[in-house]
């Protein structure tokens, strides 16, 4: 009987290995487990269940192993306890190290998923070899968006995983005031408990913030962004008109590519957006001039000023020189020290390109494409305003002007 329940006891443990195997491989590749539709006569029954029939067609165990009706470990519940014992596993790891290291920093942030708030909280710590490490801690639902309640998530957290009597050095957010305010933000109530935390505001953030808060500041980089995102509306909700632009793409020799949909929240990542129209600026206007509806009309005489045309390879340039430092501020691996360096580095770049030089470069650049591309600066039709004195008193007539000029 022993040696009955012996054997019973190593083929289960042998089927429960792939059944870990499975949910680790899905986990690891964030891969959904269910399906729509997990019956016997579905022809899909979700990756889980098709990578174990898949994993049986070649593996001798599970092709003669029954596994008994009430401990199958397939059904959707089981599928949970084997993620949760994953997590908990991946979770008991990361505060070994962090134990190990003595002392930690904390990252949060939160984000809506549907109708539910939800708040991401990371830690930072360098582990015994040196190495630095970020990792994701636990999602938690929040009851409530004010300060005391996001504190409060964080501590339950780091209590919860046995880190609340560890030495906690820094506290890292956004920059809202809920979680920065000074009287009563998240990080003035963290830090009662926590005096050492310093806060740090997200150093990519920031330079996203001066960046998007510099361009919006001046009205022809916002029109000239305000142009762009329409093309690309103009290109990507029509299948008609991407269809034109890809053949156009084909007629002129052009490298098959897409245009890119700026971001609203990373100001520093808009340089692929100028990039990509200055790419297929031919084809862009080729496809616009052909349309000929009203947008399209519109759009033709807004990507045929020359100015727009010199903002584009403007942006570029400066863009280009703090993507760099915006990639680098996003590593898990950054060093202050490396961080300050490029940060000088950048602005050292940008002081050297305010001159005369660098203008008529770019001014260059821009009036050869502006000519490559038999471009004929068009304007709306607009208003001017004539004044017109009689005797003691003004009268304005407004005439009508379509004006067409090509640089000098």
């Amino acid at each position: 009987m022993n040696v009955g329940n012996s054997s019973q006891i190593s083929e289960r443990r042998e089927y429960l290995r792939r059944i870990v195997a499975v949910t680790s491989l899905l986990g690891k590749q964030g891969i959904a487990f269910r399906g729509h539709d997990e019956t016997s006569f579905s022809l899909n029954q979700g990756n889980f269940l098709e990578v174990m029939k898949l994993l049986e067609t070649f593996d001798p165990f599970l092709q003669n192993y029954q596994a008994p009706s009430h401990s199958t470990y397939l059904s959707p519940a089981s599928q949970n306890s084997m993620i949760e014992c994953c997590a908990d596993e991946v979770t008991a790891t990361i505060v070994e190290e962090i134990k190990a290291s003595k002392m930690y920093a904390v990252i949060a942030d939160e984000a809506r998923d549907g109708h539910v708030e939800q708040l991401a909280v990371c830690v930072r710590y360098v582990t015994a070899d040196g190495g630095v490490k970020e990792r994701l801690l636990e999602l938690v639902t929040l009851k409530g968006l004010n300060a005391q309640c996001i504190t409060d998530a964080i501590e339950n957290v780091l209590e919860s995983n046995g880190l609340n009597d560890l030495l906690c050095v820094a506290q890292a957010y956004d920059g809202a005031s809920v979680m920065s305010g000074s009287v009563s933000g998240v990080q003035t109530r963290f830090r009662e408990k926590h005096p050492e935390a310093v806060y740090v505001h997200c150093y990519a953030h920031e330079l996203n913030l001066v960046l998007c808060h510099t361009c919006r500041a001046i009205p022809e980089a916002s029109d000239l962004f305000e142009t762009l995102e329409s093309v690309y509306c103009f290109f990507s909700v029509s299948i008609v008109n991407h269809q034109r632009f890809s053949d156009v793409q084909m007629l002129l020799g052009l490298k098959k590519s897409e245009l890119v949909q700026l971001s609203k929240t990373r100001w520093a990542c808009q340089v692929k957006s100028v990039r990509a129209m200055l790419n297929n600026l031919p084809a862009v206007l080729k496809c616009l001039e052909e349309s000929a509806t009203p947008l399209a009309v519109g759009l033709l005489s807004k990507l045929s000023r020359f100015s727009n045309v010199y903002l584009l390879f403007m942006f570029r340039s400066m863009l280009s020189t703090t993507e760099g430092l915006h990639l680098y501020l996003q590593k898990y691996s950054v060093d202050l020290a490396q961080a300050t360096l490029f940060k000088d580095a950048v602005l050292d770049t940008l002081k050297s390109i305010r001159t005369n030089e660098m203008a008529d470069k770019l001014y260059n650049e821009a009036k050869h494409i502006y000519d490559a591309n038999n471009i004929c600066e068009r304007r709306h039709s607009g208003r001017r305003h004539k004044q017109r004195v009689m005797e003691d008193f003004t009268i304005e007539s407004t005439l009508v002007y379509c004006a067409v000029s090509t640089p000098g």
